[in-house]
């Protein structure tokens, strides 16, 4: 992590991972699926679905619409009728969900004065209050992080297929409804009717799941990642006691008041461990590793390995707690069986391919892996760097010498319990797919920090302006104006960049000593594409199988030849087919789509085809900026410049990477990146 990003987080040295108070289960609360119908004229139909309980009772009913919107109290309206209709019992508050919701909310008038949105993601939440009910909709995805496809095979069921209906496909449909609804009504009823049945009963068995296993109501929880932060700290079958030292003492917060932001005061409980430690672990946090290490095509077999659940299982590795006894050194000698963040100089012999060892140049800026240089990473890359002959310098460190009191810790027993949950239980599944979610979640909340700008910032600017949009638009179009706004980057609640930067670090040195023993044509965090019978077997293996995870052969992606044009724009080729098309920066439709302008280009053996194309629908934010309609679609093209990513030094920089291919070497030094202008 840059200084600069480092003096921007609020509280990143006072906040601490300790055990929570659990949120109390909402008792028998009203929950109904929704899912509308709709095609370029708007909305079509509105779906209500409820699973009555304890039976799997599942009650529906399908609203035709004429209107291609409608407001608030007529939707409230609708849902009071569905549950008078059908006797099911109201409450002051009734729990809509939907699934990736901004497809159904684009349909309220008046929306950003009408409801209290927030967004996590792609997630997209709103609160309504009227006089006698208190409506909260919830976004599903937030919870399920996948298509309601996988959700519906999660719990044995399967969305109706359009596909071959008067012969047209399920494509068509989807931009055709209306005409699907002439054609044949029954299609479309059981095509409307069956996304909200499947919904409200994959939420309910989530739901169930969580409440049985662990007493925690995914109600109260508004994403998967706060789900699995809840189960860690507060159902005390894992953390027990606070992570790091701590004492008492008053610390300011911002409330949001109708009157706007107060800086309060509360006490409560701080971090009061070493302040330059914790820097080092910040200045030490950095991403995967992704690099290309050839450039353009290659005529010889290729395989893809991934590293099994690779954060999960660094995870399991010794992590520090309050009682761990950190040591400040300076002597290279002093860092054998340690852990920890280092700062130092290196230089690595001329004739190594792989280096380890990251830097992030700032002007570029990207993670690079030079051959020498200033470096800020875990002893664990430096452990990798000296077996591959590095010469440290400079050593600055802090470092702890583990005991069973930092192997045996908290995260390491949750991973272990939901990895067993995991393999006891059918792939897809629900409790399959749960857990193997619950494991990576969690790591990405030791690290988090929230953005400068959030769709309840921009309401909360309208607000103001008693929705003149004009001005609005006015203020968010100049920095300066926009600054005003601006929200503090404030860490999350369990906040702990020790155990980030330790299991990122990690994961770096294992897919380095990967990449470094298989000779890898790409790698990509947790994966490397390798020449087929090329060695793996290395040291970063035997720490993987102690673990419980191994590296895997992908034998669906074996190819005869690959192309690649710079790290994560790639693929492999079977038969002459793009059989996994990677375009990270170059979005389409879908991976075949950037497929297809592959294969014409290699036909061709030159770039013929230099655009993508992708449907875009507008995000809540850029509705809110731009005074766009929430989810409407526009067409985003992107020109393919086929640049390298100059993370390495290409040995033939002229090639034609349609036909041919270059070699690269790691840059000496980063410096050598000025001259890249």
């Amino acid at each position: 992590m840059l200084d600069q990003d480092i003096n921007q987080l609020v509280d990143c040295y006072t906040q601490i991972l300790k055990p929570k108070r659990a949120l109390k289960p909402n008792k028998n609360p009203l929950i109904i699926a929704l899912d509308t119908e709709f095609d370029n004229e708007g909305l079509i139909s509105l779906c209500l679905s409820y699973l009555r309980p304890p039976t799997p009772l599942i009650y529906t009913q399908l609203i035709y619409l004429e209107k291609s919107s409608i407001t608030i109290n007529d939707l409230l309206e609708m849902i009071l009728k569905f549950c008078r209709t059908f006797q099911i019992p109201t409450s002051k508050t009734i729990y809509l969900i939907s699934h990736f919701a901004q497809a159904e909310l684009q349909h309220i008038e008046n929306l950003w004065k009408s409801l209290q949105i927030r967004v996590f993601h792609k997630s997209m939440y709103a609160d309504f209050k009227s006089e006698n009910v208190k409506l909260k909709i919830i976004d599903t995805y937030a919870h399920f992080l996948c298509g309601l496809d996988k959700v519906a095979r999660s719990i044995g069921m399967e969305k109706v297929s359009l596909d071959g209906v008067g012969n047209r496909s399920e494509n068509y449909w989807k931009a055709n409804m209306r005409e699907l609804l002439r054609l044949s009504p029954e299609t479309f009823e059981k095509y409307a009717k069956q996304d909200s049945e499947i919904l409200i009963k994959a939420f309910n068995q989530r739901r169930e799941f969580f409440l049985k296993q662990f007493g925690l109501d995914i109600l109260r929880n508004v994403t998967l990642a706060q789900t699995s932060q809840q189960v860690f700290t507060s159902t005390k079958q894992f953390l027990n006691e606070d992570v790091e030292p701590s004492k008492f003492e008053w610390v300011s917060f911002s409330r949001n008041t109708k009157k706007g932001w107060k800086i309060e005061w509360k006490r409560t409980w701080v971090y009061d461990g070493s302040r330059d430690k914790r820097y080092f672990a910040m200045k030490c946090y950095w991403g995967g590793r992704r690099e290309a290490f050839i450039r353009g095509l290659i005529d010889k077999q290729t395989e893809i390995w991934d590293v099994k659940q690779m954060y999960p299982t660094m995870a399991k590795l010794p992590l520090p707690n309050q009682y761990t006894e950190w040591c400040y050194i300076d002597k290279l000698e002093d860092l054998e069986d340690s852990i920890g963040f280092i700062n130092c100089h290196f230089k690595f012999p001329e004739n190594i391919d792989y280096p380890c060892l990251p830097i992030f140049f700032s002007r570029f800026p990207k993670l690079v892996f030079p051959l020498e240089g200033e470096t800020w990473c875990s002893t664990y890359e430096v452990d990798l760097a000296l077996r591959l002959g590095c010469q440290i310098s400079n050593v600055k460190a802090w470092v702890f010498y583990p005991s069973e009191n930092e192997r045996n810790h908290p995260l390491k027993q949750y991973m272990e319990y939901f990895t067993k949950l995991k393999n006891e239980n059918q792939e897809g599944s629900m409790p399959y797919e749960t857990s193997k979610l619950l494991m990576n979640a969690l790591i990405g909340k030791f690290c988090q920090r929230d953005p400068e700008y959030s769709v309840e910032t921009y309401q909360n600017i309208l607000e103001s302006l008693s929705y003149d949009f004009e001005q609005f638009r006015e203020i968010m179009k100049h920095v300066e104006s926009r600054q005003e706004f601006k929200n503090p980057i404030n860490v999350g609640s369990c906040w702990n960049p020790e155990w980030s930067s330790l299991i990122l670090g990690s994961s770096r040195a294992i897919i380095s000593e990967i990449m470094h023993t298989s000779k890898a044509l790409t790698g990509h965090t947790d994966s490397v594409i390798i020449e087929k019978g090329s060695k793996t077997n290395c040291e970063a293996i035997s720490i993987l199988h102690r673990l419980g995870s191994d590296l895997e052969h992908k034998a669906q992606y074996d190819s005869d030849k690959f192309w690649i044009c710079r790290s994560a724009v790639y693929t492999p080729i079977k038969h002459g087919i793009p059989i996994k098309p990677t375009h990270h920066g170059y979005p389409c439709d879908s991976d075949m789509d950037f497929g297809k302008i592959i294969t014409e280009n290699l036909t061709s053996g030159k770039s013929v085809l230099n655009e993508t194309r992708k449907t875009h629908l507008t995000t809540p934010k850029e509705a809110l900026r731009q005074q766009k309609r929430l989810s409407s679609q526009t067409i985003k093209t992107t020109k393919i410049t086929w640049e390298w990513d100059n993370k390495r030094r290409l040995l033939n920089p002229q090639i034609n990477i349609w036909k041919e291919y270059s070699e690269t070497k790691p840059w000496t030094q980063v410096g050598i990146f000025e001259q890249l202008g």
